[in-house]
């Protein structure tokens, strides 16, 4: 049986994101972009707390800490390395959408 390459969340035109790099997407949205439309900083901030709240029932226990770091404009690795352990708590790539799915938070950026 082939595994299927989990290229992360198509963000269009043939380019990928991984679960880790969208929420910190989203933690960018939401703190340092200083001109954003408050409807996507509302659903950036949405994005974050549905996927931190998802990745603590499933164990993961920096979410504070990973949230300060985006919060200062952190892009170290270890930002990189807790955003990645925190959407790797949830699942792959399809769990990751799904998550967000269920939170209401569609493909298009509209709730």
């Amino acid at each position: 049986m082939k595994r299927k390459l989990d290229r992360g969340v198509h963000v269009g035109d043939g380019q990928y994101a991984s679960p880790a790099s969208f929420l910190l997407m989203s933690g960018f949205l939401v703190y340092q972009a200083q001109s954003v439309d408050p409807n996507v900083r509302n659903l950036s901030r949405d994005i974050i707390d549905v996927v931190l709240t998802a990745a603590r029932a499933d164990g993961f226990t920096k979410g504070d800490i990973l949230e300060t770091m985006m919060s200062r404009g952190d892009m170290s690795e270890r930002v990189w390395a807790l955003a990645e352990e925190a959407t790797g708590a949830i699942g792959d790539t399809n769990a990751f959408l799904a998550l967000l799915q269920r939170a209401g938070i569609r493909r298009e950026g509209s709730r």
